[in-house]
């Protein structure tokens, strides 16, 4: 359960960097095509930073 606790706080720890440091360039409606771009990106990520650990760790 320690091993989640912190897999789970360090993604949160990276997005939220990313988000801080980047996200301006995400959430504008002056490239929708940017944003849409992103968060069809988005869903692989969270794929592979998920069900590849509940894979290894059962």
């Amino acid at each position: 359960m320690r091993f989640f606790l912190c897999w789970g706080f360090g993604i949160w720890f990276v997005a939220s960097a990313v988000f801080r440091l980047i996200g301006h360039y995400f959430f504008t409606f002056k490239e929708p095509l940017l944003m849409i771009a992103t968060y069809i990106v988005a869903f692989p990520i969270v794929w592979l930073a998920t069900i590849p650990i509940y894979s290894i760790k059962k």
